[in-house]
């Protein structure tokens, strides 16, 4: 993997390289034609009418102008192929997305979007919110055949819930008696992209904590 990247690193660099080279020559190719027509111009001007010297530096900065321009736009082409072949790109493109990922999720205040295993044994589910001290803060009644759940962030006193990691637990019932308890797969937001010793892409989440995109169970982007 490291090997293709790095081939195709050189091959984009090469192209760059080319690609600067020729709009340099163009560049130098048109400097000298405007050079000879200044020339000319000058040779042939009327000496009882000759052009105004400050004409001359008016074309000359335009012309400058122009050419420094090409090669910014040259430089930030270069930037940009180094920054895709270096496989940054890809790093940028999970941040802000959102991964579904087991265990504890942070609550900054938004809603918190759950999914929802089906349950084909049971005829009731009760969604259970525990604080990182394991205390229950919220319970809700689920509706069977959803997939998805929003926590609102609020708890059993109807009071909003501070800024903190919570877990989510699903208790199945049926005729009154559990028969199933399993923690739920939460979506949470990507807030940095890094690439880690053995290659794998490390992905840091709202909160902190850290996660390998490998182990993550889905992704989504959200407005």
């Amino acid at each position: 993997m490291i090997t293709n990247v790095s081939t195709t690193a050189t091959s984009t660099n090469q192209t760059v390289s080319q690609s600067s080279s020729s709009q340099s020559g163009v560049l130098n190719s048109d400097f000298e034609t405007f050079l000879k027509m200044l020339t000319t111009q000058a040779q042939n001007q009327d000496p009882l009418n000759p052009l105004d010297s400050t004409e001359y530096a008016s074309q000359l900065a335009s012309f400058s102008s122009v050419e420094q321009q090409v090669m910014t736009n040259d430089l930030l082409t270069a930037l940009n192929a180094q920054f895709q072949s270096s496989g940054l790109g890809q790093l940028v493109d999970w941040v802000d997305s959102e991964v579904l990922q087991s265990g504890s999720a942070y609550f900054d205040g938004r809603p918190i979007a759950l999914q929802v295993p089906s349950q084909p044994n049971a005829d009731s589910a009760t969604l259970v919110i525990s604080d990182a001290n394991g205390n229950e803060v919220a319970h809700r009644q689920l509706s069977l055949g959803d997939s998805f759940y929003e926590w609102d962030g609020l708890g059993n006193n109807s009071e909003t819930q501070s800024s903190a990691f919570y877990t989510f637990r699903i208790d199945a019932y049926a005729s009154g008696e559990l028969i199933n308890s399993g923690q739920a797969t939460t979506y949470q937001r990507v807030t940095e992209a890094r690439s880690g010793s053995d290659g794998e892409i490390v992905l840091t989440l709202l909160g902190g904590a850290e996660v390998n995109a490998s182990g993550v169970d889905g992704i989504r982007v959200t407005d």
